[in-house]
């Protein structure tokens, strides 16, 4: 889950796209509904966007007409439906149009507290997928697992649901339960689990030491405070003379790339690249390097980065940049594979638009998305593991920083 700062020229041709979408329908069709409370509606003719609307005024025409559901739908709620299709023809997972509702649990979301089980979800292989759930969350404890297929939600299929489709159904309030049937590779049967929600108050990181090690746990790069916690636990690892140091990013699903960058700029010389951003023909790259840090003599520590099928986006760029620039050695399984860049960019002032613009390179040039991070030292946890069992991922780490 890595987003963009707003760059307005990115938001300009957003956005103009969206009010070349209705423009076209407002000029479309002779008896069209009013839609002048959508906010950058523009008088553009059907020319100038070359597609033909008719269609879909018919259409409009046509479910008013015989839909049982006419009555009960605003034509602002047709507005927001119909730009979510348009999300959709490009065939992108993560490109998604949040309606107010959305919006707001979104923002709730990325604050950092909100009401549900406590997974993060993606589509991989068209499949809805746990990347992982949520530390101390309800869902943490019932023995859902990083890449289990969530095939129902309350029985119902999740075949052609969109991410936030699928979240909006999984989160309510607290006390309320949520039944999820999910498959995992190699089990021979589907299994059901019965969640009661609550509110879930996403972690960003701990520390501590053992013996010889000093352990950063990442749990999100997200969060208001983030970087100060960073911080905070650089300057803790720095005063606590240790020389080898494990971040363990399994489970993390990602947040802001500025804190990714930020992490790794403790661990990595000023100018080093950290990750490059491939625009594709949109523009060129944008290389995004080290600010190096003066705090701790990375030549006298050692470092090792934990990751698993749950590690993606900002979690996969702080892996590879340690990695590739010989800073770090990985210990794990192969990470998620989430190596696209999205934009938050305001539609309306109680909408978004969340939009790929580019995908995230390692410093050597290999490409995140749906290749993943795979560590040379290659440890899975047992089937039946669960939280207080012996961690052999955590311990193979420490075996290779003692050599």
């Amino acid at each position: 889950m890595n987003f963009k700062e707003k760059s307005k020229p990115i938001i300009g041709v957003t956005l103009l796209c969206i009010i070349f979408f209705i423009g076209g329908i407002y000029i479309g069709y002779k008896d069209r509904p009013a839609v002048d409370t959508v906010v950058g509606v523009s008088n553009k003719s059907n020319s100038e966007i070359s597609a033909d609307f008719d269609p879909f005024w018919k259409t409009w025409e046509l479910l008013n007409e015989k839909s049982i559901k006419a009555k009960e739908t605003t034509n602002q709620e047709k507005v927001w439906g119909s730009i979510k299709g348009l999300t959709k023809s490009f065939g992108d997972t993560y490109t998604e149009f949040y309606d107010p509702e959305e919006t707001k649990q979104f923002d709730e979301a990325i604050s950092g507290e909100f009401s549900g089980v406590g997974l993060e979800i993606g589509i991989k292989n068209e499949i809805l997928t746990v990347i992982a759930p949520i530390k101390g969350s309800p869902a943490s404890k019932t023995g859902i697992k990083s890449g289990d297929a969530i095939l129902k939600i309350d029985g119902t299929s999740t075949a052609n649901l969109t991410v936030d489709q699928a979240i909006k159904k999984i989160r309510g309030e607290k006390g309320t339960t949520v039944t999820l049937s999910t498959f995992h590779k190699g089990d021979e049967e589907t299994k059901d689990y019965k969640i009661v929600r609550d509110v879930i108050v996403v972690p960003s990181l701990d520390t501590k030491t053992e013996d010889d090690y000093f352990i950063i746990s990442m749990a999100t790069f997200t969060g208001n405070n983030i970087n100060s916690e960073i911080e905070k636990a650089m300057n803790d690892f720095k005063n606590s003379g240790k020389k080898k140091l494990i971040i363990d990013v399994r489970g993390n699903p990602g947040g802001y790339l500025d804190s990714a960058i930020y992490m790794a700029s403790y661990l990595l010389p000023a100018g080093q690249v950290v990750v490059t951003e491939d625009f594709g023909n949109k523009q060129d790259t944008v290389v995004h390097k080290s600010q190096g840090i003066p705090l701790i003599d990375t030549k006298k520590i050692r470092t090792a980065v934990l990751v698993d099928a749950g590690s993606a986006s900002a979690s996969e760029i702080l892996a590879g940049a340690l990695h590739d620039n010989n800073q770090a050695i990985l210990v794990g399984e192969k990470s998620f594979g989430k190596g696209s860049v999205q934009e938050i960019v305001p539609v309306t002032k109680d909408t978004i638009l969340k939009v790929t613009v580019a995908k995230w390179l390692t410093p050597k040039g290999i490409s995140i998305q749906d290749n993943g991070i795979t560590p040379e030292n290659i440890v899975e946890l047992p089937k039946d593991w669960k939280q207080g069992d012996k961690d052999p991922v955590m311990q193979k780490a420490k075996d290779l920083l003692n050599k």
